[in-house]
């Protein structure tokens, strides 16, 4: 654990739990990349389960201070574009979105499936438990105000884009929508993202314009 001290007593530790599709990479590059794991300021915890996590809480309180955690989190909509696009890039899916979205639902019932709201249920329970939630639609702002609350380095993010150039249309039918209510309906009581009324509609990127991404 790291020695400096945050307004006069021992720094907490940060334990970041990476949510698939939301930019969780960005921070694991600027930690590593910037020294922060090296000098015991901050635990990358990858797609974890809640155990671990809790493990690691337990082994990272020094000084008698206990680590805060944190999780990155999508808006649904964008996010499902993302596994989408990703889908049809690695699995070289030829499905439209629609029918794609139709195969998730049969799967959702897995705990394993793709759901944005199960990968965040693994990591940090129901209602999550993390002190901090960092939004992918302003992530690059809200990791600065979080490293100025903590009197941390301003180690801006990159931009690291996780989907191959394989994008194909993501028309939000009526019938996507409602799937995406129903699978991730923990991203809108929980999280409290906005259902869009406006249906159908299109989104034209995976990727939301955050001006402190570099």
């Amino acid at each position: 654990m790291s020695p400096a001290t945050l307004r006069g007593r021992p720094r907490p530790h940060l334990i970041f739990m990476h949510t698939e599709k939301t930019g969780g990479s960005s921070i694991e590059c600027a930690t590593q990349g910037q020294d922060m794991v090296l000098h015991g300021l901050f635990t990358n915890m990858g797609h974890a389960q809640e155990v671990r996590v809790e493990q690691c809480k337990a082994q990272c309180v020094h000084s008698g201070v206990a680590p805060r955690t944190l999780i990155s989190i999508r808006d649904p909509y964008s996010f499902w574009r993302s596994v989408y696009t990703y889908n049809r890039g690695v699995v070289r899916t030829e499905k439209n979105f629609e029918g794609f979205m139709r195969d998730v639902a049969d799967e959702a019932a897995d705990e394993d499936s793709w759901p944005q709201s199960s990968h965040i249920r693994r990591a940090c329970g129901k209602p999550c438990s993390a002190d901090y939630f960092l939004h992918t639609e302003n992530l690059g702002a809200e990791w600065l105000n979080l490293l100025r609350d903590l009197e941390l380095p301003l180690v801006a993010l990159p931009y690291i884009n996780g989907s191959p150039p394989r994008p194909g249309h993501t028309v939000f039918t009526r019938e996507v929508v409602d799937i995406i209510h129903r699978i991730d309906a923990d991203m809108f009581s929980e999280f409290g993202y906005r259902k869009r009324a406006d249906v159908p509609f299109e989104l034209t990127s995976s990727k939301h314009i955050d001006p402190v991404w570099v």
